[in-house]
């Protein structure tokens, strides 16, 4: 895909403010998607990688583990993300947006994680963000790696712990929300840069909505609600609601999912 048509996409995911969530609401068509994301792995080499790595760090990498799609660092499907293994004997994680997408939200995740990781819940630290910077560059997060096993793994070969885990879970998920924050919604990628997690919206109300409109039209006109359904909801939605007042904003996870 040509740096235009990337250019294209990036004015499309780059605003968050008409979003609920991002890896469905994005005005992209799914043959677009599939040419960014379905193929990520494969936008630069390990050598490609490595010469980045050292550059932000100034700390020599040792090795690359190589690329294992079904590994636990790999459970999503917007990043491409590696292991790596430092010469100071650190190993790190980098989570690498493909060749020529903009960082959207990496600099938010640093603090959010740092936030949360100051009230006592064991999230990751950040070692360093890079932005694209245009031609043949690409964005990526590199995060110290945390020991353990992610859950949809360990469940894999332990159902039987699913009901404990699913408490102990639910805890850690509340602690995270003893962290304050300023407006709703995404959090702003740009101002995150500089430490402030300020959300996209003003209101919840505006950040609940958002993507409604978006959301409705794709589901009246795969077949799945009537135009009369569609009405009805979006009337639910825009009618005040005490169901749609906070005025204490707290840090949620919004993505848990793997």
């Amino acid at each position: 895909m040509k740096q235009e048509e990337l250019d294209q996409i990036n004015q499309k995911i780059a605003d968050r403010s008409n979003v609920f969530y991002w890896q469905t609401d994005r005005d992209i068509t799914p043959q677009q998607a599939g040419q960014i994301w379905a193929d990520r792995h494969r936008y630069f080499t390990d050598d490609e990688l490595e010469e980045r790595i050292n550059h932000v760090l100034g700390d020599k990498v040792i090795n690359i583990d190589p690329l294992d799609p079904n590994a636990q660092t790999n459970l999503g499907n917007v990043n491409s993300v590696r292991v790596a293994h430092l010469s100071s004997g650190k190993d790190i994680v980098i989570r690498s947006h493909p060749k020529g997408i903009k960082n959207g939200y990496f600099h938010a995740e640093a603090q959010a994680s740092s936030h949360a990781k100051k009230i006592g819940v064991p999230s990751f630290e950040t070692l360093a963000v890079h932005d694209f910077e245009g031609e043949n560059d690409f964005a990526f997060h590199i995060t110290e790696k945390l020991p353990g096993t992610a859950i949809s793994k360990w469940l894999e070969e332990n159902l039987e712990d699913e009901p404990q885990l699913l408490k102990a879970i639910g805890r850690m998920m509340a602690r995270v929300h003893e962290v304050k924050v300023k407006g709703f919604g995404p959090f702003d990628n740009e101002k995150a840069r500089s430490g402030a997690l300020v959300g996209v919206h003003s209101t919840y109300a505006d950040a609940i909505k958002a993507g409604l409109a978006f959301n409705l039209k794709v589901l009246e006109e795969e077949g799945i609600f009537t135009e009369e359904q569609v009405k009805t909801i979006d009337n639910l939605f825009n009618k005040d609601s005490s169901l749609l007042s906070c005025d204490s904003p707290v840090l949620v996870h919004n993505d848990f999912a793997d």
